[in-house]
């Protein structure tokens, strides 16, 4: 009789075990239990609906859909002679990515196999960017434009800047080291806000030391991007924040358990900030960017180039004042100017650019192994348009698609964004679980990549850039394991 009662006890300690686990797995292949009125994600990673996986492809398909309208209906009149074409191939690109999205968040999310924890690749970054960003910004002084200069008139930064390197003024191995540890200076953001809390105090100090520097070093280039690139990926952070636990909880499964079960009752003032946060840097980005750009054509502070004002009443009906017309007409311009280079390249015949179209920094480095310099730029269909029609490579955009065409051709790059937007939807349910710091860190490049569709393929074109988003990518792959989860990696015993 005692050891039936036993074996009883024994039974229903294995199965108070299991069933959590088993939940656990089940969690991100669509099982869900139910709370109430709402349907939520069982898991330790992340306590949210159901509807948080989707998230980025609602808001992406939404903002590519804007930027289409924005383009055909907006204050910049663009003359285009195959709207037909242009629309229908914008659209199928846009399905592309909610088949590849779909694939992608389909997946479970995999496990973090590396003896580096989260912890010690955030303390990793913020030494790599505490190191590199005085020398980056000694590097960029040398203009003789100082911090108060460069804010006070960005376009005589971008001037000098734009000079420098024209004359080849800038110090390449300062150029190269930050290019190769593109993958760490990857990491220093979006581990520093998700998983920053937590850490020690001196570990904070240090990490806001850095992000003020690196806002330094974008602000003595006198271009908006920088500040941009973090007002555009910081809300994504932010709400990784609030819905996951941190790097530290995980080795505490009761106190973790505890504290996702609160998360799952999201505080209104949590929602305020995040919503206050994320207008207040984009209003900051967007006067930044207004000011930057009249700042480049040398204007007081109330005249304005030809045609960027005044369009209000006429087009509209509705008079806007001078100083909301400018930023509004030079914020559609640049969001959507890449569609007319897009329309042209459209009318081209492809021509193979070796599989180095994409990137203006390969095309670069492979024509110095050739006797032509500009043989490989001169493959890729936004360099072949600038040579046919005079539309400049330089000045103008022609969105994503030119540069993945220029290697997969036009219907193979339908297929190369559909393959982006499925490493999104892994990328977006991996940094949700919160276990592997480089899927967080390949999550803000590729979070970028995909606001620039309508412009650019800014993310992959230069080297700094394009080291960090493919050594990311590796490093986040390499340190995935697909397998069911073990217990013993959220804290259960066997």
């Amino acid at each position: 009789m005692k050891s039936a009662t036993n074996h009883r006890t024994e039974a229903t300690v294995a199965n108070s075990v299991a069933l959590p686990i088993r939940a656990t797995r089940k969690a991100w292949t669509g099982n869900l239990t139910r709370s109430g009125s709402r349907t939520r994600v069982s898991t330790l990673g992340i306590s949210c609906s159901k509807y948080a996986r989707l998230y980025p492809l609602i808001f992406f398909e939404t903002y590519l859909i804007c930027s289409l309208v924005v383009f055909a209906f907006g204050p910049v009149e663009f003359q285009i002679s195959n709207p037909l074409k242009l629309y229908t191939f914008a659209i199928v690109g846009q399905i592309a990515i909610a088949v590849g999205y779909l694939t992608g968040i389909a997946k479970a999310p995999t496990l973090y196999c590396n003896p580096l924890s989260i912890s010690k690749m955030l303390k990793l970054a913020i030494l790599a960017m505490l190191i590199m960003s005085p020398i980056t910004i000694y590097n960029r002084d040398r203009s003789e434009v100082s911090i108060t200069e460069a804010i006070t008139n960005p376009g005589a930064a971008y001037a000098a800047r734009a000079e420098r390197l024209n004359n080849r003024e800038s110090a390449p191995l300062v150029s190269i080291v930050r290019a190769l540890l593109g993958p760490i200076f990857g990491l220093f953001v979006p581990l520093g806000v998700i998983h920053l809390k937590g850490k020690r105090d001196a570990w904070k100090t240090l990490w806001r030391i850095g992000l003020l520097s690196l806002l330094v070093e974008s602000i003595l280039v006198g271009a908006a991007k920088g500040l941009f690139d973090l007002a555009l990926v910081l809300p994504w952070l932010l709400w990784l924040r609030f819905h996951t636990g941190s790097s530290t909880e995980s080795q505490h499964s009761t106190r973790t358990q505890a504290r996702v079960n609160r998360r799952r009752n999201w505080s209104f003032a949590q929602k305020v900030l995040l919503v206050s946060i994320t207008l207040s840097a984009l209003l900051a980005g967007i006067l930044y960017f207004g000011y930057s750009r009249q700042s480049r054509y040398e204007l007081s502070g109330g005249s304005y180039p030809l045609w960027t004002t005044c369009w209000s009443k006429d087009l509209y009906g509705v008079t806007l004042p001078e100083s909301v017309e400018y930023p509004v007409y030079m914020l559609s311009r640049y969001w959507t100017q890449g569609y007319l280079g897009l329309s042209e390249c459209l009318e081209l015949p492809f021509e193979w650019s070796f599989g180095i179209g994409h990137s203006t920094f390969l095309m670069r480095y492979a024509g110095i192994l050739s006797s032509n310099p500009n043989y490989f730029l001169n493959k890729s269909y936004p360099y072949r348009l600038e040579s046919e029609t005079g539309y400049s490579v330089a000045h103008y955009w022609h969105t994503i698609y030119p540069w993945l065409a220029s290697d997969l051709s036009f219907p193979g790059s339908i297929l190369g964004i559909a393959v982006l937007a499925y490493l999104l939807g892994r990328a977006w349910k991996d940094a949700m679980w919160g276990q592997n710091p480089f899927a967080a860190g390949f999550l803000g490049q590729i979070l970028l990549l995909f606001y620039y569709i309508p412009a650019n393929n800014v993310r992959l074109m230069f080297s700094e850039e394009a080291i960090a988003f493919w050594g990311l990518l590796f490093l986040w792959k390499i340190t995935s394991r697909t397998r069911r989860y073990a217990p013993r990696q959220f804290g259960v015993a066997r």
